[in-house]
C-alpha cells in the first residue's frame, strides 16, 4: 500500500505573482490532510509490523520443525552448498569431528549414484520435487549408508540460484531386512528343492519296492497304493486311492487298533482279499507315524502264495 502524497504547505504569494493565482488553502484543511496522511501511514506501519511477526513466528515455526523432525533435513542451494542442516543430519553425516565437514551435499554421494542426484535435482527445479531411491552416501572414512534422498524446490527462493529442503531417508535397515528375507527364502527354496528330492527317492523306492506298500490316513483312508500292492491286489493305484484298507485287509482295523502302541509291529500271516474278492495270504508288518496334520499308517504286505505252494508241494 503506498502512501498518499503529503499536502502542499501554505506559502505567501511573492510580489510578482500575476492577479489569476489560485487562492490560498486555509491553514485548518492542512492540519486535517496532514493528520490523514498522518494516519494511513500509521495504518500501514501497523500492517507491517503484524507481517513481520507473522514472518518471525513462521520462521520460528520452521526452525522448530526443521530441528525437531526425526529425518535428516538440509537446505541446499544451486551451487549444492548447504545452506542449512539439523542435528540429524550433521549426526548422519558427520559422526565425529575428524570426519569432513556438511558443507557440500555431493562430495558426500557415491560415485555410482552421482548423475543420479544431480538428475533428480534437475527434475525438482522444473518439477518442484524429485526422489532419488537407494543412494549410497560416503561416511567417514570407509563408512556407507544407503538411503532415498527426497528432495523439494522452496518457493520463496530466488529464480537466479534455487534453494531445496532435502531429506535423507535411512534405508540401511530395510535393506538389512530386505536381504535377510532373500536369504531366508532361498533357503527356504533350497530346502523345498531337497524335499521334492526326497519325496522322488522316497517314491521311487516305493513304486520299485518288492513288497505292497499301502499307506493310510488316520480314517484307513487308502493314499499311496504302490506298483507291486496294484499287481498283488489286482486293482489299479487310481481304482485304490481313496478306499477304505478294510477293501483288500478286513481283519485290518482291529489288527492296527493293538498295534498302536508302539511305532512299527509284525502282524504276522493275515487274510487279504483282491479286487474280485478272491483270498490271498499275506505276511503284514506295519509302521505308524504321527504328525502336525494328523498320522499315517503304512502296510507292509508280502505274498505268502508262493512259498504256501511250496509248503504244500514238499509235504506231499
Amino acid at each position: 500500500m503506498r502512501p498518499s502524497t503529503p499536502p502542499a504547505l501554505v506559502t505567501s504569494a511573492p510580489s510578482g505573482v500575476v492577479a489569476d493565482s489560485p487562492p490560498p488553502v486555509p491553514s485548518h484543511q492542512v492540519i486535517q490532510e496532514l493528520r490523514t496522511y498522518q494516519a494511513e501511514l500509521e495504518s500501514q506501519n501497523k500492517v507491517l509490523r503484524y507481517s513481520q511477526a507473522a514472518s518471525e513466528a513462521a520462521s520460528e515455526r520452521f526452525e522448530t520443525l526443521f530441528s525437531s523432525v526425526p529425518l535428516a533435513l538440509m537446505v541446499v542451494d544451486d551451487h549444492d552448498m548447504v545452506v542449512q542442516s539439523n542435528a540429524m543430519a550433521q549426526r548422519l553425516f558427520q559422526p565425529t569431528e575428524q570426519d569432513r565437514p556438511l558443507h557440500f551435499l555431493m562430495p558426500f554421494v557415491s560415485p555410482g549414484c552421482t548423475e543420479q542426484v544431480r538428475q533428480a535435482f534437475r527434475e525438482a527445479r522444473v518439477d518442484g520435487h524429485c526422489e532419488a531411491t537407494e543412494v549410497v552416501f560416503t561416511i567417514g572414512q570407509d563408512g556407507a549408508m544407503s538411503g532415498d534422498l527426497h528432495i523439494a524446490r522452496l518457493d520463496s527462493a530466488s529464480d537466479a540460484i534455487a534453494q531445496y529442503i532435502c531429506a535423507v531417508v535411512d534405508q540401511g535397515p530395510l535393506l538389512a531386512e530386505r536381504r535377510a528375507l532373500q536369504l531366508s527364502a532361498t533357503a527356504l527354496r533350497q530346502r523345498n528343492e531337497q524335499l521334492r528330492s526326497s519325496e522322488s527317492r522316497l517314491e521311487a523306492i516305493i513304486n520299485s519296492a518288492l513288497d505292497a506298500i499301502i499307506c493310510v490316513d488316520k480314517d484307513q483312508h487308502i493314499t499311496v497304493f504302490n506298483p507291486t500292492a496294484a499287481v498283488l491286489f489286482q486293482c489299479p493305484s487310481s481304482h485304490a486311492l481313496g478306499s477304505l484298507l478294510t477293501r483288500f485287509f478286513p481283519e485290518a482295523a482291529h489288527a492296527l487298533a493293538l498295534n498302536q502302541i508302539s511305532t512299527q509291529a509284525f502282524l504276522g500271516e493275515m487274510t487279504a482279499l483282491t479286487a474280485s474278492g478272491k483270498r490271498l495270504s499275506v505276511e503284514v508288518s506295519v509302521s505308524f507315524e504321527r504328525h502336525p496334520s494328523g498320522e499315517t499308517t503304512t502296510v507292509f504286505a508280502r505274498d505268502l502264495t508262493s512259498r504256501k505252494r511250496a509248503e504244500v508241494q514238499r509235504s506231499v
